[in-house]
């Protein structure tokens, strides 16, 4: 006979215990089977002797069952009353409302910032000066063979030029944004288009060296270094009007610092509450163990009490058949069903 359901409340199940359980009663009913042969061999009128045998076993079954799954239902029950789930809960509200406030605040004062660029631009002002300062370095880059013995070098060389040619016309617009004075500001920008003139006339050279055809106008250096200094006038003058100031990378700078503050401050939030929702969980998980365990025992303890008066209703069938006499009433059971240690 199952003494559990497969299915059982929670999942609590003892199997040493279950197994304990059944074998004991396999002994106990093959036990009460010999003292019926023994009383009506001694000629005794009822099965009293036994029936208290009976109880008493069943009693040491169900002590044995308490003994074994008390401890864990008492602790159980102690750490859920140790665990001051009020207490925690009544700590980390204020916490979050400390913390919800102190959100709201940031965000007035984000909402006070004043962005007056328009970010959203930014990377394509970056590519434009970038197209129009490398351009014809990136695509000579075939010419630096005339300096460099291998393509690879060549290309390498190539890549080098643009970086520091992009580098500069961006330095030089943040120059002149940075100048006080309409003069500061014509001296960087003359001083860039000087710059990029030697750079793109010593460019110029290397192509003409490179192609060996020196009797075209359109291959000579001075036009080449004037049409790309044009465009590098462009990227310089891009950088300048385009490109955020310094004061407008510090609205920037706070807004990311207000709104990192706000993931951090909500970061410390989502800590709180996930530390109250898993403390949540813990105790109803362990309330939930703790009535499995109960009814589990409950169950055993109905078990045992049917166990008990079919057992003893087979030994006053047993009685009745072998001694040849029909009790006037049912032997009374000693123990009542509901009783339970």
């Amino acid at each position: 006979m199952e003494y559990y359901n497969k299915e059982f409340y929670f999942g609590i199940r003892v199997e040493s215990l279950e197994y304990y359980i059944k074998t004991n009663l396999t002994e106990l009913k093959e036990k009460t089977l010999q003292s019926t042969d023994l009383i009506v061999h001694q000629g005794l009128k009822n099965t009293l002797v036994i029936q208290h045998e009976i109880a008493t076993a069943i009693e040491v079954l169900k002590a044995h069952v308490s003994k074994t799954l008390n401890p864990e239902i008492e602790k159980l029950d102690q750490e859920i009353q140790q665990a001051d789930l009020e207490g925690l809960k009544i700590r980390t509200a204020p916490e979050v409302d400390i913390i919800d406030q102190k959100i709201n605040n940031i965000e007035v004062d984000i909402r006070r910032i004043i962005i007056s660029y328009d970010w959203s631009s930014y990377y394509k002002v970056l590519i434009g000066i970038v197209a129009l300062s490398s351009i014809d370095a990136l695509m000579n880059y075939s010419s630096y063979q005339v300096i460099a013995k291998y393509l690879l070098f060549a290309i390498l060389l190539s890549v080098a030029t643009a970086i520091g040619l992009s580098l500069a016309s961006h330095t030089l617009g943040k120059w002149m944004q940075k100048a006080l004075t309409t003069k500061g500001k014509w001296i960087w920008f003359l001083s860039g288009l000087l710059g990029g003139g030697v750079v793109f006339f010593g460019l110029g050279l290397l192509r003409q060296t490179y192609l060996r055809d020196t009797g075209l106008l359109a291959n000579s250096p001075i036009i080449w270094m004037l049409l790309n200094n044009f465009f590098f006038a462009i990227a310089i003058l891009l950088a300048f009007t385009k490109l955020p100031s310094d004061a407008q990378e510090k609205e920037k700078q706070l807004k990311d610092q207000k709104l990192q503050e706000i993931e951090r401050l909500n970061a410390e939030k989502k800590l709180l509450l996930d530390r109250l929702e898993n403390e949540v969980r813990r105790i109803h998980e362990c309330k939930q163990k703790l009535e499995g365990f109960k009814i589990y025992r409950t169950e055993l303890f109905n078990q045992l009490d049917s166990e008990r008066d079919h057992i003893v209703s087979n030994c006053n069938r047993e009685f009745t058949i072998k001694s040849g006499s029909r009790l006037q009433q049912p032997p009374q059971l000693l123990i009542q069903n509901n009783q339970m240690s």
